[in-house]
């Protein structure tokens, strides 16, 4: 199996440690974390086709994880990477049946991307495989390659839904475009470093940084007009627009590689920022859905404990020793989609406050007092280990 392959592929080089990661991407020859990256990106589109091929009963609680919950989104500094994997491997670990991770950045090869950039992407990859480690191991979670090699003719058919996912996309850039404002700093090296600020719902931070260097300023002259002048206004302003677009069409292929893995297996979009939601959104919408998924927003979202304090291993083990205790909160989860989420059924205001106060409502309550039994086991065990 291609997960089993990838461990055996990092362990085998000695990087089954984050401080062994950061040591060997900073001083092995860049031919050598070539050939390992080349080798992890076969195994990964390997795992594509296994991914497809899964065609049991579906689950609420199947999941495909979106770039931004797997820290793919834009920023790739390794604190927002690993940080976004821990999260993603805790979810899984308490309320997922199964999660599939696509990977992309730092394995899948860039135009134009520097030695440092290849090196750092390369590691805050590899360092986040490394979280998603524990659900690997329990059949929990499964890689595969973020990116669907197909031209642009056979991934329409590939993926009926594509060519609306890029229309949705444009609109958004037309109509979204005015809230995000732009600026460029000059580097010593040359090369100018273009900061975006927009909104958080497609900015994680409410900003990201973009490099241009001399081989990627022809694309920037592509969509500066002729009408603009030359100067660091008109700059900016053709700067601003590409990586807007860019934004998008990241947000719009994510969105696409969720539609390409859920064919057979229909699994849910697991993310974290409201822009990608919006294009999934935008791409079932109808006026009755666009009305119930305002209600469920309102008054069904809720944050679930993480159980920061217990190691995701100890998790993992009561899951397996009580199941009852992880089934209970996913299966009132599954009563509202199959009665209210997909049905012909209307739903009212009164409706979604009932469901939330008769059925998420206790479920919840029962969920955190499980969560602070099983914190304490945590600590316990953890401590005895510590002694």
């Amino acid at each position: 199996m291609n997960v089993d392959n990838v461990l055996y592929l990092i362990d085998s080089a000695g990087l089954d440690t984050p401080d062994k990661v950061d040591r060997a991407t900073s001083e092995w020859p860049i031919k050598r974390l070539g050939e390992l990256r080349e080798q992890l990106w076969e195994i990964l589109r390997a795992g594509s086709d296994a991914a497809l091929k899964k065609t049991d009963a579906s689950d609420p609680f199947d999941f495909v994880a979106s770039a931004s919950m797997r820290g793919e989104d834009g920023c790739f500094a390794w604190g927002c990477r690993i940080g976004k994997a821990r999260i993603l491997s805790r979810y899984g670990a308490l309320y997922a049946r199964r999660v599939l991770i696509p990977v992309r950045i730092g394995v899948s090869p860039i135009y134009g991307e520097t030695e440092h950039e290849a090196r750092y992407g390369f590691a805050g990859t590899l360092m986040s495989i490394l979280e998603y480690r524990p659900l690997i191991e329990n059949g929990i979670a499964s890689l595969s390659a973020g990116a669907l090699c197909y031209c642009r003719e056979h991934l329409n058919k590939a993926v009926p839904s594509h060519p609306k996912i890029e229309s949705i996309a444009r609109s958004l850039i037309d109509h979204q475009s005015k809230k995000f404002s732009a600026s460029i700093e000059h580097r010593s090296d040359g090369s100018d470093m273009l900061i975006l600020s927009g909104p958080e719902d497609y900015l994680p931070h409410g900003k990201v940084f973009y490099r241009f260097s001399n081989k990627n300023r022809r694309a920037v002259r592509k969509v500066q007009s002729h009408a603009q002048s030359q100067s660091n206004a008109g700059l900016t302003l053709a700067r601003r627009k590409l990586v807007v677009e860019q934004l998008f069409q990241r947000i719009a292929y994510d969105v696409t590689i969720q539609q390409y893995f859920t064919t057979s297996n229909e699994a849910a979009y697991l993310t974290d920022l409201p822009g990608e939601a919006q294009v999934l959104n935008l791409l079932n919408a109808s006026e009755e859905n666009e009305v119930r998924n305002a209600l469920f927003a309102k008054h069904l979202l809720h944050s679930v404990p993480l159980l920061d304090e217990v190691p995701i291993e100890i998790i993992i083990k009561l899951r397996k020793e009580e199941p009852d205790a992880f089934l209970q909160y996913r299966a009132a989860i599954a009563k509202v989609i199959r009665e209210y989420g997909k049905g012909k059924t209307s739903l009212s205001e009164k409706d979604a406050k009932n469901i939330s106060r008769d059925i998420l409502e206790p479920e919840l309550a029962r969920l955190r007092i499980q969560a602070n039994t099983i914190r304490r086991a945590g600590i316990r065990k953890a401590a005895a280990k510590t002694v």
